[in-house]
């Protein structure tokens, strides 16, 4: 019985074999041996309570309270229970909590964060309505440690004091969330850096002393590229949202500050081209333009309105972007709301990018006089667009992508083999993804037909399953074995089948032995 025992297993065996349990199973199984309690919760690094998660399901519902608020259903969290089961996670490093919460215990569950955890590593929780003394104490007890702060709940009426815990994360990496760039945030982050750097030097007092400093900061922040004091130096990604002029003023002081280090930022222009025309154009060239090392740039635009000469600032705002920010790797645009002639205003000034090799394109409106530019550089090319199910509309991305590797289509409406057929001229195309807001009814002959065109393709996949057959794997299976030294990976959703479906699968999978060069999801 000693030979055979399980103690025979050393504890790093266990941690391997026991990190994949769910965290409520290692919650029931610790009191199954003294080994199990040692090492069953030291690989746990995860703690999200989420209504989209399944790994703390169990954990989630006894967790949470739920009653009526004033206006909805909201959940509480049971401070009690949630302290003693941290006690036992304590080498968790990322943090997440997504639930419609009510967010009066809040300091509460920083204060049980703060009394168990070794480090953390990534947040993302509702800031609002933690305390600044609170705020104060997470800095400095995990400031050193985080790298990732986000917050998924934007709240229009509370500004967080965010700049409490901000000024302690010295080594954090992205920042995502707009209620954490607010004007009294980033005036903070300013006035520090001005302090620690000229309020050594001598005493700056008076007031004609203080405006010139005021006034030569912007170009003192240009012609300095390292300081050494600037809270948070080491920040490469950032989400900011401009909705009325003080937000100008905000994307002007960050960029002085963050022109040399940010590498990606995501902007938000929220219904405010309409109402000032001559600030958006301020925008572009002043603020994202500044940013030399940007490898990635994400834009929110929503037009209502205007007169064509309004259209101006796309073209210089993008020909700016382009020639200043060179290193550019990834450019996306989301359009709300929004007609063709605006939109086909923005393509078209994408020509000014010669050597962009990502692209996104997302489009809410079921837009039909689309005209896509032609770019030849670019390798990938991610796009959401409800009406793209025309076939014009696919040939375009033929004849104005022709060097496309990568192709992810999101939001399509309707789908059949025209989609296959149409994207046989894309010659270099290696991966190909659909997503639907319906399943594509892709034939087995039309996959076929794609298969044998397309000499380069190596991997496709559906976001929700295709009108296929065992055949259609019989197909597969046939064209894999003629090519041996490529690999092919096929995602077909075949989760999302019915029972009888599921089964009749399963049959032919065990009867039927794969290439080696085959991978099916």
């Amino acid at each position: 019985m000693a030979r055979n025992s399980f103690s025979r297993i050393s504890d790093y065996l266990c941690e391997e074999i026991l990190m994949y349990l769910p965290p409520e199973d290692k919650i029931r199984l610790e009191f199954v041996s003294q080994q199990f309690k040692r090492t069953i919760f030291r690989r746990q690094y995860r703690f999200v309570i989420a209504p989209s998660c399944n790994e703390w399901s169990k954990v989630k519902n006894v967790l949470l309270k739920r009653f009526v608020g004033d206006f909805n259903v909201i959940h509480k969290i049971d401070i009690q229970l949630f302290d003693k089961i941290l006690s036992k996670f304590r080498y968790i490093d990322d943090f997440a909590i997504h639930y419609n919460l009510d967010t009066s215990n809040m300091d509460e569950i920083f204060e049980c964060l703060m009394r168990h955890c070794i480090r953390i590593r990534r947040m993302d929780a509702n800031f609002f309505n933690v305390s600044e003394k609170t705020l104060d104490a997470f800095g400095k007890r995990f400031g050193h440690s985080l790298r990732v702060v986000k917050s998924s709940i934007v709240s229009n009426t509370k500004i967080p004091n965010s700049f409490a815990l901000l000024r302690h994360c010295s080594n954090l990496v992205s920042l995502n969330g707009s209620e954490f760039l607010n004007e009294k945030l980033w005036n903070n982050v300013f006035n520090t850096m001005l302090e620690n750097d000229y309020t050594n030097e001598e005493d700056i007092g008076e007031d004609d002393e203080a405006e010139a400093v005021m006034q030569d900061c912007n170009e003192f922040c240009l012609e300095k590229e390292n300081f050494n004091e600037v809270v948070l130096p080491n920040l490469k990604s950032c989400y900011l949202k401009v909705t009325n002029e003080e937000g100008v003023n905000h994307l002007e002081k960050f960029s002085d500050v963050f022109m040399n280090r940010l590498e990606k930022i995501k902007v938000e222009l929220v219904d405010y081209i309409a109402r000032h025309h001559y600030m958006v154009n301020f925008i572009f060239p002043l603020g994202i333009c500044k940013f030399r090392n940007l490898r990635e740039c994400i834009l929110t635009l929503k037009y209502n309105g205007g007169y064509d000469a309004d259209f101006l600032w796309i073209n210089n705002g993008l020909n700016g972007i382009a020639q200043d920010c060179t290193k550019i790797q990834h450019l996306g645009i989301d359009f709300i709301g929004h007609q063709d002639f605006f939109i086909n205003h923005v393509l078209q000034a994408l020509t000014c990018f010669k050597t962009l090799p990502h692209l996104s394109i997302s489009i809410s409106m079921y837009n039909k006089g689309l005209n896509f530019p032609v770019m030849p550089s670019l390798n990938q090319l991610d796009l959401a667009y409800p009406r793209l199910y025309q076939c014009t509309h696919l040939k375009q991305l033929v004849y104005s992508f022709p060097n496309i590797i990568v192709l992810r289509l999101h939001r399509m409406y309707f789908f059949n083999d025209v989609l296959l057929n149409s994207l046989i001229g894309l010659k270099k195309l290696q991966t190909l993804r659909v997503g639907g807001l319906c399943p594509p009814d892709v034939s087995t002959i039309g996959l076929k037909t794609f298969l044998n065109a397309a000499q380069q393709i190596r991997s496709i996949g559906f976001d929700t399953r295709p009108k296929i057959d065992t055949k259609t794997f019989e197909m597969i299976i046939d064209f894999v074995q003629k090519h041996e030294n490529i690999y092919y990976d096929f995602d077909f959703c075949l989760e999302d089948f019915d029972p009888n479906e599921k089964k009749e699968f399963e049959q032919f999978f065990n009867k039927v032995q794969l290439p080696k060069n085959l991978s099916i999801k």
